[in-house]
């Protein structure tokens, strides 16, 4: 059997900092080899890409979700007890409702949305000295995926959920301020969706059929 190349610890240390994601796909490339090893902070880890790679990523008798997403993350990003984390027919019962709103027709109406906030964004941006962007573009996109999923949302609130949509995103992979920001944001994420969903739950608020939060709310606990 060939053996595994290895990257120097500091070597590898400093390419995960200055690379990113494409560290594991610069080393594919160095060595050669869709396999390489680094040692990072005192474990060895295994990088390794391409179809017979996913393949056997995917493989549920040779990896489990549980326990692999770092706790930073899943107080972030992810949220604890998410997807990413379960295994078996829990995860293939979630897997499916999320699949089940995946359709042509689904996606194609969360690009008209998208569309339409833009449009009706623009009067607005012309009459402003500056347009950031990024800022902008953030709030279109909360209103957009907040309108496919049926969830409400006013134009007072969109500002600040999309900040903290912004934040859990900017958390992922960071330690220190960036990441307790993050949480943050995430604690007061959840505590806004979760006032909603009992709202539904207690026929308070309707949920269109088939919706993102209808369904969300049935199959979730």
């Amino acid at each position: 059997m060939a053996q595994i190349p290895a990257e120097n610890p500091i070597a590898a240390a400093l390419g995960l900092y200055k690379q990113g994601f494409e560290f594991v796909q610069n080393t594919r490339r160095k060595y050669h080899s869709d396999i390489s090893q680094i040692d990072l902070l005192l474990l060895k880890v295994i990088c390794f890409g391409g179809e017979d790679a996913a393949r056997t990523f995917y493989d549920p008798d040779k990896f489990m979700r549980n326990g692999a997403v770092p706790p930073p993350v899943q107080k972030t990003l992810t949220g604890e007890n998410a997807i990413h984390t379960t295994d078996g027919a829990v995860h293939r019962n979630r897997k499916e409702m999320f699949l089940s709103l995946m359709t042509d027709e689904s996606i194609k109406r969360l690009t008209d949305l998208v569309k339409q906030q833009l449009h009706a964004a623009l009067p607005q941006w012309q009459q402003m000295h500056e347009v950031i962007l990024f800022h902008e573009a953030r709030v279109i996109l909360c209103k957009a995926i907040c309108a496919w999923a049926g969830v409400p949302l006013t134009d007072q609130e969109a500002p600040y959920i999309a900040r903290d949509f912004t934040l859990m995103v900017d958390a992922f992979g960071a330690i220190g301020p960036r990441n307790w920001r993050g949480q943050k944001a995430r604690k007061r994420t959840e505590k806004w969706i979760e006032k909603i969903i009992n709202k539904v739950r207690q026929n308070k608020l309707n949920a269109d059929i088939g919706s993102a939060l209808y369904l969300i709310q049935k199959w979730l606990p």
